[in-house]
Order: C-alpha cells, then sequence, then structure tokens
C-alpha cells in the first residue's frame, strides 16, 4: 500500500521554522490510509489537509466506535 505522499502527490515542507505541526505534517506523508490516528484525523480536519480523506476516515471510525 502507498504512502499518502506516492498517493496524493504531496511534497515533504521543507520550511526550516521546525514547528511541531511541520515536523507532524512531513510524519503523516509517510504514514499510509490505514496508519492514520485519531490525532492525525483531527488535525488533517483542522489544518485543512486531505479533508475528505480525513473526514471519510473519522466517519468510519465513529461507525466502529459510536
Amino acid at each position: 500500500m502507498k504512502t499518502l505522499k506516492e498517493l496524493y502527490n504531496l511534497s515533504y515542507d521543507e520550511s526550516n521554522f521546525g514547528s511541531g505541526l511541520i515536523k507532524w505534517y512531513n510524519f503523516l506523508l509517510d504514514k499510509k490510509i490505514g496508519e492514520l490516528t485519531v490525532t492525525d484525523i483531527s488535525k488533517m480536519i483542522r489544518q485543512d489537509i486531505l479533508k475528505n480523506l480525513a473526514l471519510e476516515k473519522s466517519i468510519d471510525l465513529f461507525i466502529l466506535n459510536p
């Protein structure tokens, strides 16, 4: 299975800020869809990153654990 970076043709944030959000984003790109956590999905929605995917996954999680 491909990573988010490969699936959505995304690139790493190479800015020199080194903030926690940028580190998380770069780490997120190396994850596969099945590896996304609740925290990842929440941040993706708040930061408007792959929002459709994040909303789909949040609905899946809600159905599994109402």
